[in-house]
Formats: structure tokens, sequence, C-alpha cells
């Protein structure tokens, strides 16, 4: 999956209303840590932990190993009214998923020269998603000064895609020399849960299990296409998840593997869906040819591997 960032900005007059300056709608710079921290499963959203605007004066070009703002002025918490938030997108079925986050700086807050920003995990310390160096249309770097006088709109919209509309495809050899060809594909639904509290932080510890293996993942997938075989882990245990990477050598990912016990998804496995159990949150659809034979004499150990990118 790529994730990207976009702020709009408006420095509006406090006594009139109008729109002094607007910084209108500018991709930013997601930052290692950021990512780390989605991959982690410690990144948190609306009921979990609010999040903080940071305003800086600081004006060095952001780089992804940065871990907060050149001279930050202030932070402050996110608002919960639809202005300023939405808590995942509304569209059921997205090609693509985002989520919108905002404060509004009133008259005596953020007073100065502003040119970078962030946002952050906590009101002290905490972890930087990103930067933003504000520019204007033709990308040079540009300032906001803020008076008493003003008040300080700041939007900040997550945008969560796969990297390719076409299925990832490996093929991997068992210690018996059989080769599987193996497709996924994070579905549409999937990149919805992504800004759910309860998938992608727990990896989706679930599995449901199916027969067909010659209709391809794509991304409208929401179910297995063949004869259901039956679902795994509906209750514990869980999928183990493995350490997060954090990149960005190798890149940002984490493993999560599930074993199949002998009593569970008995027969010719083509497809799997990854989802969780308890509230139904699908990520993504893996099919095997030949299909996995699986009998009460066998057990299978799958790891799925969650990997994201800054775009």
């Amino acid at each position: 999956m790529g994730v990207s960032c976009y702020w709009d900005v408006e420095l509006i007059d406090a006594a009139t209303g109008l729109v002094k300056q607007h910084v209108p709608w500018h991709k930013n710079c997601m930052l290692d840590a950021g990512l780390n921290l989605m991959v982690a499963g410690n990144w948190s959203w609306g009921q979990y932990s609010p999040e903080y605007i940071a305003v800086g004066s600081g004006n060095s070009t952001p780089v992804s190993t940065q871990t907060g703002l050149d001279v930050q002025i202030v932070r402050k918490v996110r608002r919960n009214d639809g202005e300023f938030y939405t808590s995942y997108v509304a569209d059921a079925n997205p090609i693509t998923a985002s989520m919108l986050r905002g404060t509004q700086f009133t008259t005596g807050e953020a007073n100065g020269t502003i040119r970078e920003m962030g946002i952050v995990t906590a009101s002290t310390g905490g972890t930087f998603l990103n930067r933003d160096l504000l520019r204007d249309v033709d990308g040079n770097p540009i300032e906001i000064v803020k008076t008493s006088a003003d008040l300080l709109n700041i939007k900040v919209k997550y945008v969560i895609g796969r990297m390719s509309e076409t299925p990832f495809t490996t093929v991997l050899t068992d210690n018996k020399g059989t080769e599987y060809t193996v497709k996924g594909m994070v579905m549409n639904v999937g990149l919805k849960n992504f800004f759910s509290p309860y998938c992608w932080q727990e990896g989706g510890d679930s599995l449901y299990a199916g027969t067909n293996n010659t209709t391809d993942p794509a991304p409208a997938d929401t179910t297995v296409k063949g004869t259901a075989i039956g679902a795994i882990f509906q209750s514990s245990p869980p999928a183990v998840p493995g350490t997060p990477h954090s990149g960005p050598i190798g890149g940002f990912y984490r493993d999560f593997t599930f074993t199949l016990p002998t009593n569970q998804a008995n027969g010719d496995i083509g497809e799997i869906i990854f989802n969780h159990p308890t509230y139904g949150q699908k990520s993504t659809r893996v099919t095997f040819t030949p299909k996995l034979a699986k009998t009460t004499a066998r057990q299978i150990a799958i790891t799925l591997r969650y990997s994201i990118a800054g775009v």
C-alpha cells in the first residue's frame, strides 16, 4: 500500500471572516517514523488517542528521516466537527480511502511566521507522521504571518491506496519441492478498513478459506469466490504478529503468521480472505495454484506481510 498526505491552510480575518491567504491542498512528506508507527499497529485514530497539529517557523526541505519540525511554535489537538474531522472514508468500497483531520488556531494561538507544519501523536513528544513545508502552486517555499487579528484553519487529509492495480504475484516452493503461484491484493474494503482501529492494527486475526483459485484477486472482492471451506480462528488464538520492520531499507512491513490446525478448513484451499473475526472487517484476498491440500493430518502455517510506503 501507499499512503499520501495533503494539507490545506487558510489565514482568516477574525473580525470579517474573509480569507486573507490560502495555501490549497498540496502533498507533504511522509516521515519514516510515521510509516513505522503505522505498520507497528501503534498509530491510533478517532476515539483511541487525539492527534495534534503542530506549526513552526523552520524552512528546511522535508526529508523522510526527520522526526519533527525545525522550530516548533505550538501544537494543538485536532477538532471533532465535520469541517475538520472524518472518522474514515464514508464510501464502503473505495478505490482509495481517505481521512480528514484538522484544527483552528484562534487569535491568541500560533502567532508568528509559519513556514512548516506536521501532525503528531501527543501534546508533547510523540511521533510525527509527516512534515509539510508551505509552498505556492509553483513549488516555491512561502510563509504565513499570523497575528492576534487572525484565525488559522489547517486541514490534513490522508489517502491510502494500492501500489498496483494488478495482483501481487510470487512463486513459493515448499520443502517437498512443490511450487505454488501465490497472488494477492488489498481489497477496496481493506483500504477503507486501514483507517479502522480494528483491522490493520491487528493485521486481521482470522482467515476465511475457499476453493476458487482461477479468479484472480481483484479490487472489488469482498469475500471468497468459490465454495467456502470454513472460517479459521473465529476465536483465539489470533495471528502471531511479527516484529515491525522499521525500514526504509527493505521497506516498512509487518508479518502475521496463522497456523491452520488439523480440525479447521480441511479441503483443497484455493483462496483465503484475511479479516477480523469480531468486526468482520476484511482486508486482503490471496489465491494459491495448485491448491493447498488441507487434511486432518496436516497443519498449515501461513504468513501474511503487510507493507506500506510513502508516495
